[in-house]
C-alpha cells in the first residue's frame, strides 16, 4: 500500500442505504447459486493439509461468501461478502469467532453503498486495519481504514471513474485486479506514482479468466505465491495457488499453478449439499478460511424472481391495453 496515498484526507462514508439491485445465478433445474463460508487448522502445507473444513452457519436472509479473516487479540473476525436474498446484492460484513469456530459476536452489516459490494480484502500495516472491497458498480477502487475496530471504517478513493474486482496488493504501492469490463479481460498491475494508480502491467492466462481469490501467500525473489480464481469453465470452479512473476513494464509475466483446491480434494464436515465450486482462500494465525458453492432452492429468490415477472407482465398488459382503447391519431 503506498503510504502517501492512505494519509490523505478521507471522505467519511456516514449511514448507508438499503437500495436494492442485480441478481443471483440460477442453474438449468431452477435452483439458485448459494455460498458458504468454512474454516480448518492452518498448515504452511496448504496442499498437504487434509482437515477437513467446517462449515459456519449463514445469517437468516444471507448467503455469505470471499471471506478475509484477522485474528486479533486471541479472536479472529471474519469479514465477508453477504449476499442480501431479498436484495438480490452484496453487502459488506464481519463475524466474530474464536479459534474453534465458536461464536462471539454475530454477523453484522458493516459497510452498504446502494450497490453490489464484495471482496473485503482486510489486512494490517504497521499496527492498523485496511480494506479494499470490491464495488466496481460505483466506478471506483477505494481504501477504507479502521477507524473504530471492525465496525467502523473511512474512506479514501484510490482510482475514480473505472471499474476493477476483487483486487489485493502485491506490494506496497502495487495492486493486483481484474478487468472484467474492457474489451481485453485480463489481470492487472497497477502502479503507483506520486499518489496516482495507473495500469502498469498485466498477468498471462486470459482463457481461465483468473482473478484474485485472496491475499498473497508469500514473495520470493519477485515471485508471489497467491491464490487465483479459475472461472473459465464455469463460475468459481477452484482455487488455483500460483507462483507468479508479474508483467512489470517490459517485463515478462510468468504465471505457473503449483497445486490447486477444488470440488474433489476439498474435504468437508456439517457441509449437505453437493460442493460446486469455491472462489475465496485467506488465513491469519492458526485459521485458514473458505467459501464453498452449491446450487439449493431458496424461496425468497424465487419469489423475488416471480414478482418481477408479474411486474413485467402488468406493465406490458396495462401497455397493450392503454395502446387500443386510445384513439389513434389521424
Amino acid at each position: 500500500m503506498a503510504k502517501n496515498v492512505v494519509k490523505l484526507e478521507a471522505e467519511g462514508i456516514g449511514e448507508l442505504s438499503d437500495a436494492a439491485t442485480g441478481g443471483v445465478i440460477m442453474n438449468k433445474k431452477n435452483k439458485y447459486e448459494y455460498w458458504r463460508i468454512a474454516i480448518r487448522k492452518h498448515s504452511d502445507d496448504i496442499a498437504g493439509n487434509k482437515e477437513p473444513f467446517r462449515v459456519l452457519k449463514n445469517p437468516f436472509g444471507y448467503w455469505a461468501a470471499d471471506p478475509f479473516i484477522a485474528e486479533k487479540d486471541g479472536l479472529y473476525y471474519v469479514f465477508a461478502e453477504l449476499c442480501d436474498k431479498n436484495a438480490g446484492r452484496g453487502k459488506i460484513g464481519v463475524l466474530v469467532i474464536d479459534e474453534n469456530g465458536k461464536t462471539k459476536k454475530r454477523w453484522k452489516v458493516i459497510m452498504d453503498n446502494g450497490h453490489h459490494m464484495s471482496f473485503p480484502n482486510v489486512f494490517c500495516r504497521d499496527g492498523e486495519y485496511y480494506m479494499m472491497p470490491e464495488s466496481n458498480l460505483v466506478n471506483k477502487l477505494s481504501l477504507f481504514r479502521v477507524v473504530e475496530f471492525p465496525y467502523k471504517w473511512e474512506e479514501t478513493v484510490l482510482i475514480d471513474g473505472e471499474r476493477f474486482c476483487d483486487s489485493v496488493f502485491l506490494e506496497d504501492d502495487v495492486i493486483l485486479s481484474y478487468n472484467d469490463f474492457s474489451d481485453d479481460k485480463s489481470q492487472i498491475i497497477l502502479g503507483c506514482k506520486d499518489g496516482v494508480f495507473e495500469k502498469i502491467g498485466e498477468t498471462p492466462d486470459r482463457d481461465r479468466k483468473l482473478r484474485p481469490a485472496g491475499k498473497v501467500i508469500s514473495e520470493k525473489d519477485g515471485v508471489y505465491l497467491i491464490p487465483l480464481q479459475d472461472c473459465g469453465e464455469y463460475y468459481g470452479r477452484a482455487i488455483l495457488f500460483t507462483e507468479l512473476r508479474p508483467g512489470i513494464g517490459d517485463g515478462d509475466a510468468e504465471a505457473k499453478v503449483v497445486f490447486e483446491l477444488n470440488s474433489e480434494n476439498v474435504k468437508t464436515v456439517g457441509y449437505k449439499s453437493k460442493l460446486c465450486g469455491m472462489h475465496t482462500y485467506n488465513y491469519d494465525g492458526n485459521l485458514e478460511i473458505i467459501d464453498l458453492k452449491s446450487y439449493e432452492f431458496s424461496f425468497t429468490i424465487w419469489f423475488r424472481k416471480k414478482r418481477a415477472e408479474i411486474r413485467g407482465f402488468v406493465m406490458r398488459a396495462g401497455s397493450k391495453i392503454k395502446r387500443t382503447l386510445l384513439p389513434k391519431r389521424k
